[in-house]
């Protein structure tokens, strides 16, 4: 017993673990990629934009030399120059090659290790002898390698080519300062992200663990465990819903531990009295008929009376079990009719007068048998706690407002103003003695309750002690386009 209490203790810890474990995770793996991506993205536009701000720029020159070139008749050294030094392009950064139709150099801008008079055989200077543009740059150990050609074309054709090589190394060092600074700040980020995952983790796990420990204790049953998280986060609402469904609960098992009391109690009772009676008849030796009826006749009494605290038990679990309740259309006045001839007898043997005024349309939705034990329930007990002499019972149903309402009134004894809030209390009696007089269970009236409640109606009661009780229903009537009565 004492390992499985260990487990269950030791449950939520673990609980905890694996839900930290697993936000970090999420959070790092986050954190990882959005690293990831800051070290690549800028980095990327900002070498593409390099690029491209190059390839503008060697492009036009070349472009530009190339078109001027190509008006000279023929492509030499001596020619070229007066060219260069109008365009301005003597003192440019890199190295700039013009050859003619052969790939033989005509014009080197390096002073040192000239290519003049031999022909240079770069990938670059082919395509462009062949007709076509070119352009590339490489980014490689903090430089930027660039090389761009274009054909020199005249009206003849394709006379030569200019090819200009440049290696960048400013905008080598930014876009490498770049970088270093990324990573100094993804550094920092990291760190700070590391450090707020923990703290996150292991805030956010103690509040968890708080819901954990509640919910571990109100299924070991302490249903007045109470969860107290502050802020007004999504686990606080957890909370707030927690400890009001614990409070439910409690009042539910409250309810359930009374309930099953005070049934126990007044199921001991009739059997109580049936087992006294009957040894009574067995433990006597000689016992006259006339008794031997007397104590028969008080068994089978107590025997009814066990029998009506029975049915009105199933009849609450009944409604307590909403599933086996048939909702349907349901005419109030017939149900009356009905409840009031099946009560003639008792009426004739209470002397009591009944007048009932039932309005006709007077439709409910509610359970058939329901609505007939709520009538039959007020009925009986305007019958039997009324006057012995002169007593009688008024029954009113009509409608008002698209509501049906039944009053049923009575002159009988009357309900203590201190006992009406408690009359609709399961097993509770207003006259103790005379409940057991006449068959009372206390259950009566808390079944009519319910019954009202499930039927979407109310109920209220206006008593006068030792002058007479009227109980007042209202129900929505099913036909509400028509006038109230």
């Amino acid at each position: 017993m004492s390992a499985i209490i260990s487990r269950i203790e030791t449950r939520p810890s673990k609980i905890i673990k694996t839900l930290r474990f697993k936000l970090s995770a999420a959070f790092l793996g986050t954190l990882f990629l959005m690293l990831l991506i800051l070290n690549t993205f800028p980095v990327f536009i900002t070498q593409n934009q390099i690029v491209s701000a190059k390839r503008n720029d060697m492009q036009g020159k070349v472009g530009l030399l190339s078109t001027t070139l190509a008006a000279l008749p023929v492509l030499t050294t001596e020619k070229i120059s007066p060219v260069i030094s109008v365009l301005d392009m003597d003192n440019i950064s890199g190295r700039l090659l013009i050859t003619d139709l052969n790939a033989v150099v005509v014009y080197d801008s390096a002073r040192l290790s000239s290519l003049n008079a031999k022909v240079a055989v770069l990938p670059e200077i082919v395509t462009a002898l062949s007709g076509n543009d070119v352009f590339r740059s490489n980014y490689k150990n903090g430089i930027f390698y660039s090389m761009a050609s274009s054909p020199i074309v005249s009206t003849d054709g394709i006379k030569g080519c200019v090819y200009f090589y440049e290696k960048d190394l400013e905008e080598g060092a930014f876009l490498r300062r770049t970088q270093v600074n990324i990573s100094k700040i993804s550094i920092a980020i990291a760190f700070l992200g590391i450090a707020g995952a923990v703290f996150f983790s292991f805030i956010f796990g103690k509040r968890v663990n708080g819901l954990l420990n509640g919910i571990r204790s109100v299924r070991e049953g302490e249903y007045a465990h109470v969860i107290e998280l502050s802020g007004e986060d999504e686990l606080s609402e957890v909370a707030k819903e927690f400890n009001e469904l614990s409070t439910r609960l409690q009042k539910t098992e409250e309810v359930r531990r009374e309930f099953v009391s005070n049934a126990s109690h007044e199921l001991r009772t009739p059997l109580a009295s049936i087992k006294l009676l009957a040894d009574s008849v067995v433990h006597t030796k000689k016992i006259d008929e006339k008794k031997l009826k007397e104590f028969l006749g008080d068994i089978s009494d107590e025997t009814d009376r066990l029998k009506r605290i029975t049915e009105h038990l199933l009849i609450l679990t009944r409604i307590d079990s909403s599933d086996s309740v048939k909702f349907q259309e349901v005419d109030l006045r017939r149900t009356i009719q009905k409840a009031v001839q099946n009560f003639e007898l008792l009426l004739k043997q209470n002397g009591v007068q009944i007048n009932c005024e039932l309005s006709d349309n007077c439709i409910i939705s509610a359970d058939c048998d329901g609505a007939y034990q709520v009538v039959s329930n007020l009925l009986e007990n305007a019958i039997k706690y009324n006057k012995e002499k002169n007593g009688f019972v008024t029954i009113r149903l009509y409608r008002k407002d698209n509501e049906v309402i039944l009053e049923v009134s009575d002159n009988g004894v009357g309900i203590p103003e201190e006992d009406l809030p408690r009359i609709f209390e399961r097993f509770y009696r207003v006259d103790k003695a005379r409940s057991r007089e006449t068959g009372g269970t206390g259950l009566g009236l808390s079944i009519v309750k319910e019954w009202v409640e499930d039927f979407g109606g109310s109920i209220r009661v206006e008593s006068v002690f030792s002058k007479g009780t009227t109980f007042i229903l209202t129900f929505e009537s099913l036909y509400k386009d028509e006038a109230g009565l």
